[in-house]
Parts: C-alpha cells; sequence; structure tokens
C-alpha cells in the first residue's frame, strides 16, 4: 500500500505527511513517537496531536489514559515503523542503492578512503558527472568531493545518527 493515500484506521483524512518531531507536524501528519539520544517522542504527543496530527505511533507501553486512543496507533516497534513508513513513501530508494559497509577494530577509516579514491576515479573514467557516492564515518559525511560536518547535517556528533 503506499503511504501517500494510506489512512491511519478510525482516521478519515489521507494522511500528507509524517514526523518525528513535534515541531514540524502540519495538519493531519502522523507524528511517529520515537525514542533517540537525548529524547523520546512519548514526552511529545500531546503537543503534535495539539499541531494537528492526525494521529500518533506509540510504543505499546504508552500511558494513554489522558489521550483519545482514536488518535494513537501502538506499535510494538514505532521506530521500526517509521523506517518502514519512509521507506514507502519515498518509493524504496534503497532498491536502488549500492552500500559498501567497513566495520572492524583497526583501519576502517583507511579502507574508507581507498574505496572513495577507487570509486571516484571509477566515476570520473566513466564519464559520470556529479556525486554519486557518499561516505559516513569517524571523519565525517562526505557527499563526492564535499565535505559535511557531522552536527551541520545530521544535528548529531555521532556517525551513527537516530534516523530521521
Amino acid at each position: 500500500m503506499n503511504p501517500h493515500q494510506a489512512s491511519v484506521q478510525r482516521l478519515s483524512e489521507p494522511i500528507p505527511s509524517f514526523t518525528e518531531d513535534s515541531r514540524q507536524v502540519g495538519p493531519h501528519a502522523l507524528f511517529f513517537a520515537t525514542r533517540g539520544q537525548g529524547f523520546d517522542g512519548q514526552n511529545y504527543v500531546g503537543q503534535a496531536l495539539s499541531a494537528g496530527a492526525a494521529a500518533a505511533v506509540v510504543p505499546l507501553t504508552y500511558d494513554s489514559s489522558s489521550i483519545s486512543s482514536d488518535h494513537l496507533v501502538f506499535s510494538k516497534h514505532p521506530n521500526m515503523l517509521l523506517a518502514l513508513w519512509a521507506r514507502e513513501w519515498y518509493g524504496c530508494p534503497d532498491e536502488d542503492l549500492r552500500v559498501i559497509g567497513v566495520t572492524g577494530t583497526n583501519g576502517k577509516t583507511s579502507v574508507c578512503q581507498i574505496t572513495e579514491t577507487i570509486l571516484n576515479q571509477t566515476i570520473l573514467n566513466q564519464g559520470r558527472e556529479g556525486p554519486t557516492w557518499a561516505s559516513l564515518g569517524t571523519l565525517g559525511l562526505r557527499v563526492g568531493e564535499t565535505k559535511i560536518t557531522l552536527p551541520q547535517a545530521l544535528g548529531s556528533p555521532n556517525t551513527t545518527p537516530d534516523p530521521k
């Protein structure tokens, strides 16, 4: 089901947008009460609904005594549901991505830099223009040859930020 046309059960309005940031809720939006580093979306469900959200996706453990359950969607894993919703919403972009992951104790940054160089040369040799690769790691975020600091790009100093 395409979430652009989807409606949450018991709601008559289509869902035009979704967010996990209660400050960005628009009319009839779907709010995901996710948990992250230093925040818990459950604390903002009331604010999101007051701002016009059609519904809030909350954990099964959410205390709904002060909010009408007509505007709540209970989920065992709201963060996972947000990821799945976003994937569908944006047309499954992961199906067109090729991902290389580098893990281990030592040498990850070096391997990433070597891989970036190889990819960049391959792309140039194929006559493609523009950045067609990105790298996220200890040294920051790079999209093609453009380096972006993590706090600026992700709002997080971590190399493994919460999903947005």
